[in-house]
């Protein structure tokens, strides 16, 4: 299958520019929504590249809003997984990874969202998967908002 630059499921292309402010990973997301509802359905390959293309503007979109928030965040989403932690500066090792399983225990307890964590270099770290087809702008605004509310309830803050 080969993309063109008016095709909405150009992600696959690795030649395709990626929007670099909110505004613009914005608009490319509702773009892609449109797309992938307005479809022919026999079309298969069609709504599964706008739902990858979307996942991976929402990752990287949470990767840049997560950044503005103050999270320390890791390299640039290639997928659809965006690490980060919340590390106040002058706070030691053990303190943020304290802060950090607060901030997944608030997480979990609120329940409008889920994020997972792992250890990365013996840092705990929180993770965002942007891969359900479920998840859409919305549920990764509801993401940021959750998180910026857990932010504002640590004693540090």
């Amino acid at each position: 299958m080969t993309m063109t630059a008016t095709d909405p499921t150009m992600a696959i292309d690795p030649t395709m520019a990626i929007p670099t402010t909110s505004s613009a990973l914005l608009d490319r997301i509702r773009e892609l929504e449109l797309a992938s509802r307005s479809l022919d359905p026999d079309e298969a390959e069609r709504p599964f590249a706008a739902a990858l293309a979307e996942k991976l503007l929402l990752a990287r979109y949470f990767h840049a809003r997560c950044r503005a928030l103050g999270f320390e965040v890791g390299p640039p989403p290639e997928l659809s997984i965006v690490t980060f932690r919340w590390a106040p500066p002058g706070a030691g090792a053990a303190a943020v990874d304290a802060m950090n399983r607060a901030i997944l225990d608030g997480v979990r307890r609120d329940g409008r969202v889920f994020l997972s964590s792992t250890t990365l270099d013996g840092r705990f770290v929180l993770r965002l998967a942007v891969l359900p087809f479920r998840t859409h702008l919305r549920t990764v605004d509801d993401a940021l908002e959750v998180l910026g509310e857990q932010i504002r309830a640590q004693p540090s803050h």
